[in-house]
């Protein structure tokens, strides 16, 4: 039998705040299956961007599991992990995170360059995701000189760059009118649809929610299925 995509098992979080103890996220269990994409939503502060932090590894949990295809990734090494990250899951923030001396064609590259490929096989792949993105004639442009949805598709392309198997993304059409928004979840379909990429979306939006075949709800640290708004 094939192991999910991804699968956790009592996962918490607990950060320490002024001698305090702050449980963040409380026995989460969940299970997503390849190319399954979900809509996580929830109030502030319930956790749901740690949640998100924890998944793509760039935070470790106080205790439960984070299972890969069944690996229990937190028992990699340093090294190994980053390699891993890099390579199977795209990340997509609120806040694009695009560095402003670099160019669209650059920023996208990034992920490729990290993971050591050629830089002519990354630009060659850079400038595919960004024609699948509608962002041909940006190329050169750097973030100060494109709008708010254009640098949204460029971080779009940049988290696709490497092909992961997983894309995690954080209220990524928080700062968007809806029109552009639009857009941005019409390509969150045809890249799924077109290449199978599993997402997991933070999102405050309803329609973004409710274009998600899967919609669970974080409360106070834990995930329950969503009744609606």
């Amino acid at each position: 039998m094939t192991a999910p995509l991804l699968e956790t098992h009592a996962l918490s979080k607990t950060f320490r705040m002024d001698g305090r103890s702050l449980d963040v996220l409380r026995d989460v269990d969940l299970v997503v299956e390849k190319g399954e994409r979900i809509a996580v939503v929830g109030s502030s502060g319930a956790g749901k961007s740690t949640l998100l932090h924890v998944l793509g590894t760039l935070d470790r949990p106080s205790s439960g599991t984070v299972l890969f295809e069944g690996q229990d990734v937190f028992a990699m090494g340093g090294r190994r992990l980053a390699a891993f990250r890099n390579r199977t899951i795209g990340f997509m923030f609120q806040f694009h995170h695009l560095l402003p001396e670099f160019t669209a064609l650059e920023n996208v590259m990034m992920p490729a360059l990290i993971g050591r490929r050629a830089r002519g096989e990354a630009r060659a792949e850079a400038e595919k995701w960004l024609d699948a993105v509608g962002l041909t004639e940006r190329l050169t442009h750097r973030p100060g000189e494109l709008s708010g949805g254009e640098q949204q598709r460029v971080a779009l392309a940049r988290a696709l760059m490497t092909r992961p198997a997983l894309l995690l993304a954080d209220e990524p059409t928080g700062n968007l009118d809806s029109k552009t928004s639009e857009g941005i979840h019409r390509l969150f379909d045809q890249i799924n649809e077109e290449h199978g990429t599993a997402m997991l979306v933070v999102t405050h939006n309803p329609a973004l929610a409710e274009r998600m075949p899967r919609r669970l709800q974080m409360v106070d640290g834990r995930l329950e299925q969503w009744e609606g708004p």
